[in-house]
C-alpha cells in the first residue's frame, strides 16, 4: 500500500500481490492527528481477512510545519564569533521595491537561543583551539531556561573535522532528546546555509518523532504486527523510521517526490523523453520537469525563504491547490502558502461581497454557504465570519489583484522547471544578435566608437 498525508487530502493506494488488482481512495486529512488519516484510508481500502504487508509512505506534515512557523524552539550552539550567522545570513534582498515587505526572513533560532563555544577547526580539518568542555554547564542551563526542545549544533569547518561536534552531541543528548549537528545533515562548506539546514532539521524533530511513532503505534494496533513502514524522502527514495527520526529535514518534499517518481515511471513506460509532472492537491500546485525518463533533482532550495541543502527533487510549489483559501488581513488580500488552509468538510458561512469575479483565467465565487469548486480551472475563494475588512479593498478589487498575482504565480512557475523554454531562449538570443549590428550603426552615425564593456 501507498500513503500520501497532504495538508488537505490522505490518498492511498493498495496493489494486491497475487492478483495484481490495484484499489484506491482519498480520506480527509485530520490535522490534529495525521495518522488518523491513514488508519481511515487503510480500513476504506482493506477487505476482510486481508492485512496490509507493505506501507509506503509520503507526508507534507514537516513542509506545512516549516512554512506555517509551527516548529519547536531551537537552541544554536556555534564556534565563538560565528553566533550571528543565521543574523547576518546573505547580503541580498529578495524584493528590491516593496519596501513594506522584511528584507528578510526573520533568523531561525533568536539571538538568547544561539549560544557560542570555545574551539576552533581549520578548513583543513586541522584543530587549532582544542574543544571548552567546562563551558557545558552553563550552556544546557541557558538552553534549558528558554525552553529548548532541540538543539542544533553548526561548528566551524565540521565538515573537514566532526570530532568535536561530535563530542558536543554525546555532552548535549543526556540534557535534551534531540539534538542535530551539521556534520550528519550537511557536511559542506558555506556556513549559513549549513546553519540554515541544521537548524531546520532540529525544529521539526520532535515533530517528526511524535508523528512516526504515533504513526508506528497506530499500525501495530492493526493487527500482526502492522505492516513494513518505509518513508519516503525529497529525493524519490526511502527512507527508514530511524533515519527519518534523525533527519526529518529529508521528508520535507517527500509527497511531492514521490509523485514525480510516479510521473517518470510513467513517462519511461510510455517512452516520453520529456514530460512535466503536474500535482494538484488541495493545499498545493506541483510541478516538476522530467528528462530522459528522470526527474530533474537540485541540492539546494528555499523553504519558507530559508535555504534547505539536501538533495530533492526540482519541484516548484505553488499555493494554488483546489481547496485555496483567500485571506484578508492588515496588509489586504492575499494567498499566501502560510496562509493556504485545507478545506476538509463543510466551510461555515462566508461573506457576501459580490458575484463571480472575473481575474483573467481563474473566476473567485465569494459567496453565503459552503465554498464547491466552480467549474474547470476555477478556485472556490471562501472567508470566515467576521470584520473582513472589505471595505478597505474597494469590495473585492484587492482579492481580484490578489487572484491575478496567484495565477501569474502559476504560469511563472510553470515554466520555470522547464528551464526557460529552449525555444523562447534561442529567439531572445536572435533577438539580442540582431540587436547589436544596429546598436553599432546608431552610435557609428553619432560620430563615436562602441565603448567596450566597463568603460566609462
Amino acid at each position: 500500500m501507498g500513503v500520501d498525508v497532504g495538508g488537505t487530502f490522505t490518498d492511498v493506494v493498495s496493489v494486491d500481490d497475487v492478483t495484481g488488482e490495484v484499489r484506491s481512495c482519498k480520506v480527509p486529512t485530520v490535522p490534529d492527528n495525521r495518522a488518523q488519516g491513514v488508519l481511515d484510508g487503510l480500513r476504506a481500502l482493506l477487505r476482510a481477512g486481508e492485512a496490509c504487508a507493505s506501507l509506503a509512505h509520503g507526508t507534507t506534515t514537516v513542509t506545512n510545519a516549516i512554512v506555517e512557523g509551527r516548529v519547536a524552539p531551537v537552541g544554536l550552539v556555534t564556534t565563538r564569533g560565528f553566533r550571528d550567522v543565521l543574523e547576518i545570513a546573505r547580503m541580498n534582498r529578495a524584493h528590491l521595491y516593496r519596501l513594506e515587505l522584511p528584507a528578510r526572513a526573520e533568523p531561525l533560532v533568536p539571538r538568547r537561543r544561539r549560544l557560542e563555544i570555545t574551539e576552533r577547526v581549520g578548513p583543513d580539518g586541522t584543530v587549532q583551539t582544542p574543544l571548552a568542555p567546562a563551558e557545558l554547564e552553563g550552556i544546557v542551563a541557558a538552553l534549558r531556561a528558554e525552553g529548548v526542545e532541540a538543539v542544533a549544533v553548526c561548528l566551524l569547518h565540521a565538515y573537514a573535522n566532526p570530532a568535536h561536534e561530535q563530542a558536543l552531541r554525546r555532552a548535549l543528548e543526556p540534557h535534551f532528546r534531540h539534538v542535530s549537528v551539521s556534520s550528519e545533515i550537511n557536511a559542506e562548506f558555506r556556513e549559513y546555509e549549513r546553519t540554515c539546514t541544521t537548524a531546520l532539521n532540529a525544529s521539526v524533530m520532535p515533530l517528526a518523532d511524535r508523528y512516526v511513532d504515533g504513526l508506528t503505534a497506530a499500525l501495530a494496533g492493526t493487527g500482526g504486527g502492522g505492516p513494513a513502514l518505509r518513508l519516503l524522502h525529497s529525493a524519490g527514495g526511502m527512507m527508514s523510521v530511524a533515519a527519518a527520526k534523525a533527519r526529518p529535514l529529508a521528508m520535507a518534499l517527500s509527497g511531492p517526490a514521490a509523485g514525480v517518481a510516479a510521473a517518470a515511471h510513467v513517462a519511461r513506460a510510455l517512452g516520453v523523453d520529456r514530460a512535466l509532472a503536474f500535482d494538484m492537491g488541495g493545499t498545493t500546485t506541483d510541478v516538476c520537469l522530467i528528462s530522459d525518463g528522470a526527474a530533474e533533482t537540485t541540492s539546494q532550495r528555499k523553504l519558507a525563504d530559508y535555504p534547505v541543502r539536501l538533495p530533492m527533487v526540482a519541484v516548484e510549489s505553488i499555493g494554488a491547490g483546489g481547496g485555496s483559501l483567500a485571506r484578508v488581513d492588515a496588509v489586504g488580500a492575499r494567498l499566501p502558502l502560510d496562509l493556504v488552509l485545507p478545506l476538509v468538510g463543510v466551510v461555515g458561512e462566508v461573506a457576501d461581497v459580490g458575484d463571480v469575479l472575473d481575474v483573467q483565467d481563474v473566476d473567485a465565487v465569494i459567496q453565503h454557504g459552503a465554498a464547491d469548486e466552480v467549474g474547470q480551472h476555477r478556485v472556490a475563494v471562501a472567508f470566515p465570519p467576521g470584520d473582513l475588512g472589505l471595505h478597505r479593498l474597494g469590495g473585492g478589487g484587492g482579492l481580484r489583484e490578489a487572484l491575478r498575482d496567484l495565477y501569474g504565480g502559476l504560469q511563472h512557475r510553470r515554466r520555470a522547471p522547464c528551464q526557460g523554454y529552449r525555444e523562447e531562449r534561442d529567439e531572445e538570443r536572435k533577438q539580442g544578435h540582431r540587436a547589436i549590428p544596429r546598436a553599432r550603426e546608431a552610435t557609428a552615425r553619432r560620430g563615436r566608437d562602441t565603448p567596450s564593456p566597463g568603460a566609462r
